[in-house]
């Protein structure tokens, strides 16, 4: 039906390939450790031709998997976000998953630290393979926060698998738009195209955590200034605390 089709890594590689699946979410887990790095290389020769794009959600690892489930438990009770900050705009509903996501954990085995160099060993030689990675948070896992942890995961693209922040950039906006097939009118800043933009006070090429400097924000069009973007989260804020 033309649609196209995202998932996990449920089957091999080769079948993943075969398939015609799109993407892949969190990239492969377990790690190719049983390839060697010829026929690694041959399999992501081939992911890049099939075009199957990779969203490896590392921040998923570094915000949520290694952290522990101690610390986690914290900051979900931390009604006032001394903890972290990012807390205090959670809604209701979400707090409660996350609590029930941090009991759950109490009987999670998976040792998740143990399998982060060969992921990242994976996802380098994906990027030297033309494979296209972008960005992703699995918002809703315990710990990842909509919006703020797209930043990290930028970060993590660029100091843990080692794409520039040209790189990073693009993987957030352009190659998007094509993967759903709305560049045409989305990804990036052509006359024609819907006017969503992000302002920022610094230069994201010289430092991937500039994305978080933003001084405003275009939304189809509307200008959003820092003013009024510091009002909505405070309306977000008051607005989860009466939950």
């Amino acid at each position: 039906n033309n649609l196209a089709l995202t998932g996990h890594a449920v089957a091999s590689i080769e079948e993943i390939i075969q398939s015609g699946q799109h993407s892949v979410e969190h990239s492969f887990s377990p790690p190719l450790d049983n390839y060697t790095a010829e026929q690694r290389k041959e399999l992501f020769r081939q992911l890049a031709e099939k075009k199957i794009a990779i969203v490896p959600t590392l921040i998923n690892g570094e915000g949520s998997l290694l952290v522990a489930n101690e610390r986690a438990a914290l900051i979900v009770d931390d009604t006032r976000g001394a903890l972290d900050s990012r807390r205090k705009y959670l809604s209701g509903y979400l707090i409660e998953d996350w609590r029930e996501q941090v009991a759950e954990r109490k009987e999670f085995s998976f040792d998740f630290k143990k399998f982060v160099p060969s992921l990242l060993r994976d996802l380098r030689e994906m990027r030297e393979s033309g494979v296209r990675l972008m960005p992703g948070t699995d918002v809703a896992v315990v710990l990842i926060y909509p919006g703020f942890s797209l930043h990290d995961e930028l970060r993590l693209l660029v100091t843990e698998v080692g794409i520039t922040p040209m790189e990073a950039l693009v993987s957030a906006t352009r190659h998007p738009a094509e993967f759903f097939g709305m560049q045409y009118s989305l990804g990036t800043i052509e006359k024609g195209k819907i006017a969503d933009l992000v302002l920022l006070e610094a230069n994201p090429l010289d430092e991937i955590s500039n994305t978080r400097k933003i001084t405003a924000v275009v939304v189809n069009g509307r200008f959003l200034p820092k003013s009024t973007l510091q009002r909505m989260l405070a309306d977000v804020e008051a607005a989860a605390s009466k939950k």
